[in-house]
């Protein structure tokens, strides 16, 4: 397929230096600690895709950043001094201009791409979920971005399986670097339209798969949560570390994760029916939760990452290190149900 489907620019959106480079520079490590103001952090992005010297003081930088964020272990102080005087050298942190419930996607879209830049060009090619190659995979978020910026616009054309089918089959006869840049280019248009909408388009409705409707800031976190399951994937099958997303981003992740069982159950025939589940989640960006109506009879506990694993179709149910009291069945039911709502 040569013509690019819905929503992919033609040619390669990668090209040379603009010129940029004096004016984006001083703003690498405000930019890094989420400190730039929208306008600004635009120039940046759109600088980094074109000058391979700030990309590389990026990747110096961001372990270094990630590092402070995890408060695993701490870096040596002079990667924190040099992030900290690049982000304050020029002026104060701005606020952040994202309203929260974008800030994971935002967060998810940044670290995917830091994971792309690392690939070589035989990586693009490797077999990763569903028989796609990484570039595939890749070409599937860009679908499902641009689908869901579709709905936001009101645009009901498409489904999941067609507008992924469209892309992959897309991404197979393309050049890394525009499979790269074009999904890029559709997963910040979105980021910047769930933006500029804020908290009121946050709570409008919308219908990205079945028949349910869901809060547009609920589909923005499900595009965090797979745009990392799919990060994971890559960078388990190019042998790339990859840290858990920061607190900020984890708890809004499994929190979905956690509010879906009940939906999930459902469909996979084993409903709450007037019980309640009692589900915690321990670890960073855990929590506890009540699921249901009625008596609680059953409780489990299990670590917040696996269980956005499992719940993101990465982990077997029957595998997971849970601490059950109570119903074990319903328990299991809910642990069985779990990925039930996740995609390829």
């Amino acid at each position: 397929m040569s013509r690019p489907p819905r929503g992919i620019p033609p040619g390669n959106p990668s090209g040379t230096p603009s010129g940029e480079h004096s004016s984006a520079e001083p703003l690498l490590g405000a930019w890094l600690l989420n400190a730039c103001s929208p306008e600004e952090a635009a120039a940046v992005e759109a600088h980094l895709r074109h000058c391979d010297r700030c990309a590389e003081e990026v990747r110096v930088l961001a372990p270094a950043l990630a590092g402070l964020a995890a408060e695993t272990p701490a870096p040596p102080p002079e990667f924190a001094a040099r992030v900290t005087a690049g982000a304050f050298a020029r002026r104060p942190p701005a606020p952040r201009g994202l309203p929260p419930y974008v800030r994971p996607y935002a967060a998810q879209l940044a670290t995917l791409d830091a994971v792309l830049r690392e690939l070589s060009g035989a990586d693009w090619g490797l077999e990763t979920v569903e028989g796609w190659s990484v570039a595939q995979l890749v070409a599937h978020l860009a679908a499902n971005d641009s689908l869901l910026a579709d709905r936001v616009a009101g645009n009901e054309d498409g489904t999941i399986p067609g507008r992924t089918a469209e892309w992959t089959a897309w991404a197979a006869g393309m050049p890394p670097a525009t499979v790269h840049g074009t999904w890029r280019e559709r997963a910040e248009a979105l980021r910047d339209t769930l933006a500029e909408g804020g908290e009121e388009l946050g709570a409008r409705h919308a219908r990205l798969a079945g028949r349910r409707p869901f809060p547009v800031a609920d589909l923005a976190i499900g595009r965090a949560f797979e745009t990392w399951v799919h990060t994971a994937d890559i960078a388990g099958r190019t042998a790339l570390p990859l840290p858990p997303p920061v607190d900020e981003s984890l708890r809004p992740i499994a929190d979905l994760g956690v509010r879906t069982l009940p939906l999930a159950m459902g469909r996979t025939g084993a409903p709450l029916d007037g019980r309640a589940l009692r589900v915690e989640l321990t670890g960073r960006g855990g929590g506890e939760w009540l699921l249901g109506e009625g008596p609680t009879v059953a409780a489990m506990a299990l670590d917040t990452v696996e269980f956005c694993f499992l719940a993101g179709g990465r982990r077997d149910p029957g595998r997971m290190d849970a601490r059950i009291t109570g119903d074990r069945e319903l328990a299991a039911a809910a642990l069985r149900a779990a990925p039930a709502l996740s995609g390829p």
